[in-house]
């Protein structure tokens, strides 16, 4: 059994779920562009456009994703599938919540529904791209994780030393090794040894 099988269904569910919601909400932007008037008559131009055109970005790759993770095995779920989700998930809740605000302050025509329900559609998105990021990061090996957390080592009771003490044990070893080697006197030299060096002189003076 692939062990990646249940992580790539939620995986796929979340791609799915993310391309349903941005089409939707491309739909009802156009849809705003084309027949109203606050959109036609440049009175809010601006952030529908900003918006058209950043969420294809994230549409895109969504329906990429959906459409190739039956065939390959790991899609979605490496490092770089994590890092597009962060990345997406944060710029559609900015995108998103931008055009509500912008709806919300300046428009009063009926498309004033549609666009913030569009924008509302893209913050879902977001907040689904940041689910499925998350979820994928978990299943990631910890040696190719974007984010280790460090784990502070508490030492020892019995190896800890203070430095004061540890250079005071030194410098008393060193003071015991130097009584010690001065105490001991030159061996002398042992008499077999002097004879053999007297015969030794004898022979060289005979020859």
């Amino acid at each position: 059994m692939d062990q990646y099988r249940k992580k790539r269904r939620k995986s796929k569910f979340f791609f799915t779920l993310n391309m349903i919601l941005e089409g939707v909400a491309i739909g009802a932007v156009i849809y705003c562009t084309l027949f109203s008037s606050c959109v036609l008559g440049n009175e809010v131009s601006g952030p529908v456009f900003i918006f058209l055109l950043f969420i294809f970005s994230a549409f895109i790759p969504d329906v990429c994703y959906v459409l190739l993770t039956p065939k390959l095995h790991t899609l979605g779920i490496d490092p770089l599938g994590v890092m597009f989700n962060f990345l997406m998930g944060v710029l559609c809740l900015l995108i998103g919540l931008g055009l509500i605000l912008v709806m919300l302050a300046f428009c009063g025509y009926y498309a004033q529904f549609i666009l913030v329900a569009a924008g509302a559609l893209s913050v879902c998105s977001g907040i689904f791209h940041l689910m499925n990021a998350c979820m994928c990061h978990k299943s990631i090996p910890k040696s190719e994780r974007y984010y280790k957390p460090r784990r502070s080592r508490t030492p020892k009771k019995g190896k800890e030393q203070k430095p004061a003490k540890a250079e005071k044990k030194a410098k008393s070893a060193e003071k015991k090794t130097a009584k010690k080697s001065e105490k001991k006197p030159d061996k002398p030299v042992k008499k077999k040894a002097r004879k053999a060096e007297e015969c030794d002189d004898g022979k060289k003076g005979r020859k």
